[in-house]
Formats: C-alpha cells, structure tokens, sequence
C-alpha cells in the first residue's frame, strides 16, 4: 500500500527527466480523458495540491506524465513532491500501488497494474532465487578452496619434516615425483627418519620407481 505519511513538495517550472519504462508502466489514457486534462491545464492552471512525483536526487518523473506535458506545452508552473527510492522496482510498484487507490480507475486499468504487480514480484523472486544459487556456487568455490589449501599446507608441513631429516633438495626430489607425489609425501613424512632417508636416496639414484618404494 501507499504510505500515508506527508510529502513536502514546492512550485516549479522546470525540466524534468522522462523515463519511458516508468513513463510506460500506466496504461494510456482515452482521447477524452486527455483533451480533459489539457483543457483543465490550459485554462486553470495546475493545481499545486496534486504534486509531480519525482525520484529524489534524479529528477526522474515518477507520476504525472501528462499533467507535465501539458505544464510544459502551456508554460504552467508545477509542484513536485520529491521522494526516495531504493531501486526501479520500487518505483515501478509504487506507481501501481497509487494508481490502484484512485475511486476513477476503470476496471481495464485496474486489472492491467495488478498483472504488472505480480509480473514484477515473479521477476523479484525469479532474481531472488538466481543471488541465492550464486551465493551457494560462491560458497562450494570457497569451501574446494579451503580444502585444496588445507591439502597444500599439509603438503609444506611434510614436505619440510623430509628435507630436514634428509638433506635433500625439494626442487631434485620432486623432479622425480610427478603424479601421486602428495601422498606419497605424505606417507614418507609419517616414517622414522632412517626410512625416509633410504627410500629419498633410492629415489634419487634411481634405484627403484618410487611409487614401489616399501615404507616400513
């Protein structure tokens, strides 16, 4: 619903932005209802008590497209009524939601922006859905992360418990180790340290594959 809290608006003439998707959410108007309107302008003026509604801080016309037209056509002074809002959505809805108080809304007009309301709240939750897949791919991207750091810093740990033991140049070993070389690492680190140094010198001399080599 529209809230019914007080707008302060002032009397300008001015030059205001015309949106054509908001410009576009009303359905138009009758040539009746139009000449009415221009008539109404042309020989009253506007009435500063039904104020433009203006997106604050963008000069977007909000409501009152054709009672603007005919202010600018006839050089009439008009109020507008700033106000704010979070997204086009928003606006969008507010314009349904003012237009679907109005007593003279004729039945067409009606069921037109009540479709618009629910088109737009499927779209809402249509973009709801899409953040929340996005942000479950972003945590599973996070969460394989984690884990492939997790492996790696368990990698260094081992990987420094063998050079240390044995003496051995971690570039030269791993030359030697291509595939599987995490757990193997892994299981070399685990041994006494005569035992890790007798398999990294077989490996380095070439003595045996080292995937074969007995760990004991």
């Amino acid at each position: 619903m529209v809230e019914s809290k007080k707008v302060q608006f002032k009397t300008v003439f001015k030059t205001l932005v015309i949106d054509d998707e908001l410009s576009s959410v009303m359905p138009p108007a009758t040539e009746e209802e139009d000449a009415r309107l221009e008539r109404s302008i042309r020989d009253s003026g506007y009435y500063d008590c039904f104020p433009l509604i203006v997106w604050k801080g963008t000069d977007i016309l909000v409501d009152g497209n054709r009672r603007y037209r005919y202010c600018q056509k006839y050089k009439v002074p008009f109020s507008v009524a700033e106000k704010e809002f979070g997204s086009r959505t928003e606006v969008i809805n507010y314009i349904c939601d003012l237009h679907l108080n109005q007593k003279n809304l004729n039945r067409k007009s009606q069921t037109y922006l009540i479709g618009k309301m629910y088109e737009l709240e499927e779209q809402h939750q249509a973009e709801l859905k899409e953040h929340e897949a996005k942000e479950k791919d972003e945590f599973l991207d996070s969460a394989v992360r984690a884990a492939e750091i997790k492996k790696a810093t368990e990698f260094h740990k081992d990987a420094c418990i063998i050079f240390t033991n044995t003496g051995v140049d971690p570039d030269e070993l791993f030359e030697k180790m291509v595939q599987g070389i995490d757990d193997f690492i892994s299981k070399i680190a685990k041994a006494d340290s005569e035992t890790q140094k007798r398999i990294v010198r077989d490996i380095m001399e070439g003595k045996t594959a080292w995937k074969l080599c007995p760990i004991k």
